[in-house]
């Protein structure tokens, strides 16, 4: 189950400019609220960065749960 602080590696290239491909991030909310096509992305904070973007969760792996 996908929650706020877990820990995601992003697998797909040119979603962002610069690319963010193979950075880590960590999921901070769901955009929408039903099971449509709006639980598919979310606002993640990226490591590398510093600043928050918006993923289609299949576009990133998980890497471990958030505490």
């Amino acid at each position: 189950m996908r929650k706020a602080g877990d820990l995601y590696r992003v697998t797909v290239a040119n979603t962002h400019s610069p690319c963010q491909l193979g950075t880590f991030v960590v999921l901070l909310d769901k955009l929408g609220h039903g099971s449509g096509i709006e639980s598919i992305y979310w606002r993640a904070l990226n490591l590398s960065t510093g600043h928050w973007h918006h993923y289609k969760i299949v576009d990133l792996e998980f890497i471990s749960e958030g505490g």
